[in-house]
């Protein structure tokens, strides 16, 4: 789905380990998501640690995800030439000295908080899971946010960023909400729950981010060397 047969990147090459680095950060939240789901009704104490390691997967992700902005959508590389007009470019700003270290600090502080909400704050817990969840997506989205404000832009980027949180916001009001089993409770025990749907628009959201990756490279690649083919199929 992703790749095809001829334009899979290389593992060997350098350039792309924050891609291979944030493919395995989805591989392990997919994995964990669905391990947790299939086996969390052995007994309570399985439950529980199915679910913790689905939320230390889920952080895991996040900061493989704030790797692959960091080196694909990072202003610096996306406007080298602009690194001596710009003080977030000169190697003193936020990007080069604490995001990638603020990426895993929220990491840490959002897998504590959502395994304490399986003990405390139970009328509000997946309020503050979601909730919880929105700050490593802010820490983790620095790089664009900038890109968006003070450019350069190529012609994926946007589209794609505001899709992949129209899914995560989709997500969000599905996980809060417990639409639509809420006005119709006991019709969506097997299939449409809320939950259900919040996978869906969840995937949804990572696909869209993987799209907007593979658009940055390609560009970044013809920024950078625009006599250079990357290995990767169209961001489509």
């Amino acid at each position: 789905l992703f790749f095809t047969r001829d334009s899979t990147p290389s593992f060997s090459d350098p350039f792309f380990y924050p891609l291979w680095n944030y493919v395995i950060g989805v591989f392990g939240l997919l994995l964990a998501s669905s391990m947790a789901h299939l086996f969390n009704s052995m007994s309570l104490l399985v439950r529980e640690i199915c679910f913790f390691v689905d939320y230390g997967t889920i952080s895991a992700y996040t900061v493989g995800s704030s790797l692959a902005y960091f080196y694909y959508i990072h202003p610096q590389t996306a406007a080298p030439g602009n690194a001596s007009s710009d003080p977030w470019l000169r190697g003193v700003g936020f990007f080069d000295t604490l995001y990638i270290p603020s990426a895993c600090l929220v990491a840490v502080i959002c897998t504590l908080a959502c395994c304490s909400t399986r003990r405390r704050w139970q009328k509000y817990r997946y309020l503050i899971r979601t909730f919880v969840f929105l700050l490593p997506f802010t820490v983790a989205s620095a790089p664009i946010f900038y890109r968006l404000y003070a450019g350069p832009l190529n012609g994926t980027l946007a589209p794609f960023f505001y899709r992949h949180c129209f899914w995560l916001l989709a997500s969000a009001v599905f996980n809060v909400s417990k639409i639509p089993e809420r006005f119709s409770p006991g019709k969506f025990d097997i299939w449409g729950h809320s939950h259900q749907w919040f996978h869906c628009c969840t995937f949804m959201s990572i696909l869209d981010e993987l799209r907007m990756f593979k658009g940055e490279i390609r560009w970044l690649s013809a920024v950078t060397d625009p006599a250079a083919e990357l290995p990767l199929a169209a961001a489509t």
